[in-house]
């Protein structure tokens, strides 16, 4: 009975073992995820970061608004903008891809 007791403890000590390692892989796959998507991201605003500076350093000053649900962008006025603010009269046009 003890020798049949001592095998059965020792199967349920194995999955134990196997259920934590699955569990601690599992977690460490995670983590990497995160972090290359992290680093995806750091990278992703050095590069806005950058794109912003070489518009600033060019003059851009773009005035960003929102028209019907989509991006829109402020345009001088002796240019034709399809949408109008009322209040302000500025015109706006939707740049190419949004």
């Amino acid at each position: 009975m003890r020798r049949a007791s001592a095998w059965f403890a020792g199967k349920w000590v194995a999955i134990a073992a196997a259920g934590v390692a699955c569990v601690g892989i599992a977690a460490y796959g995670l983590l990497e995820g995160y972090a290359y998507r992290l680093q995806s991201l750091q990278e992703y605003v050095a590069q806005m970061k950058a794109t912003v500076s070489r518009l600033e350093r060019k003059g851009g000053r773009s005035i960003v608004a929102n028209c019907q649900g989509r991006l829109c962008i402020e345009v001088a006025e002796d240019q034709n903008g399809h949408w109008k603010n009322e209040s302000s009269g500025a015109r706006y046009v939707i740049p190419r891809g949004y």
